[in-house]
């Protein structure tokens, strides 16, 4: 939830570190937190890292929602 708030008010690290802790509990698959994660980083311009984490983020896809969610990653802006 906190990270609903550091989205609002433009806290880019924290939206980061809070997304990248619920990330590892997912195994890096598409979704809620790793698309955060992934808008956090291009925000806070970190852009390597945001591209690193599509990789890793397309090599756990599995599943046609899966599919879906990591197309929506990849149309954030950067």
């Amino acid at each position: 939830m906190t990270t609903h708030i550091f989205l609002a008010l433009g806290m880019w690290d924290e939206t980061i570190s809070q997304n990248v802790i619920a990330a590892d509990l997912t195994a890096y698959v598409p979704g809620h937190y790793t698309e955060w994660l992934g808008y956090g980083y291009a925000q806070a311009g970190r852009f390597r890292e945001g591209t690193a984490l599509l990789g890793r983020v397309r090599d756990n896809t599995h599943t046609p929602r899966q599919r879906a969610e990591l197309a929506f990653m990849r149309a954030q802006p950067s």
